[in-house]
């Protein structure tokens, strides 16, 4: 494509390949990491995915090597504990090959009365959504650099541009996420390195039943994408070199008016969507 060429030249990257790539994916068992890996592996990518549950990353691989052309690999690790994390960035950085594309997808949420959450709960968030996004990060980023090709693709969420009463740790988490992502891109630029962060809105996923979401009003009254049109989302953003990608019409749209509502309204909004009904 004319577009993703001119992208190329403008960041200063070898041309994006994806059937020459090693691509990474953290929580690719499920959800959306496991969308964007199978986009990867029909791509002629090779994957490995990290999560940690053994069983269900043997399952997602099966699944994967249908289609794949390429290698398909695993890690089991619990990227929320520093030895789960120390193990993947071992392993990682044991291969035969280096890192071209890092998708980090791995997450969990919290749901209640912030005041109420267990700080054990927070403190497990806080590690997988946040601090082991920023480790995979700095420990894949710099050999990209050297060569001028790859980029890190991270899936946050529409929660992290708004307050988020009833959800707020994991609302924080997204917004620490967005912040620090758009902040590197713009510190990487004309490197040859995309960066691109993705802010989905509610997914149909077994995301909102794990964290006790499923009876807020949002579940019913907002609609939920698919897994596999935001990984298609991520992967054609990240491609033409969007550093900030919403997917989908309606948060699409949102997403340029919350700069002229007053903040107090979008808390009162979001808290009303939010709130547990049982």
């Amino acid at each position: 494509m004319i577009l993703t060429r001119l992208v190329d030249r403008w960041i200063g990257a070898k041309p994006w390949r994806l059937a020459e790539a090693h691509v990474v994916v953290t929580g690719g068992s499920a959800g959306i990491g496991f969308e964007i890996a199978r986009l990867c592996a029909v791509g002629g990518a090779d994957v490995t995915l990290i999560a940690r549950d053994q069983a269900r990353l043997d399952q997602a691989a099966a699944r994967l090597r249908a289609d794949a052309s390429g290698r398909v690999e695993t890690i089991a690790a619990d990227l929320a504990t520093t030895s789960g994390l120390a193990t993947a960035l071992s392993e990682l950085l044991e291969k035969d090959r280096p890192v071209d594309l890092l998708v980090n997808a791995a997450g969990i949420g919290i749901s209640g009365p912030a005041l109420e959450v267990p700080q054990p709960a927070t403190s497990e968030l806080l590690d997988l959504n946040a601090r082991a996004v920023m480790h995979l990060t700095r420990a894949v980023m710099p050999a990209m650099q050297v060569r001028r090709f790859g980029g890190v693709i991270t899936i946050s969420s529409f929660g992290g541009v708004v307050p988020g009463p009833y959800q707020a740790d994991y609302y924080a988490s997204k917004a620490h996420l967005n912040s620090w992502m758009e902040a590197l891109a713009w510190e990487v630029r004309k490197t040859g390195v995309r960066v691109a962060v993705v802010l989905p809105g509610p997914v149909e996923t077994e995301f909102h039943a794990r964290m006790g979401a499923e009876s807020a009003l949002y579940r019913r009254g907002f609609p939920a994408m698919s897994p596999t049109r935001v990984a298609k989302s991520a992967m054609f953003g990240f491609a033409v070199g969007r550093t900030t990608i919403v997917p989908g019409p309606v948060f699409g749209l949102l997403y340029p008016l919350l700069g002229i509502v007053p903040r107090k309204v979008v808390a009162a909004v979001v808290g009303t969507s939010l709130k547990p009904r049982d």
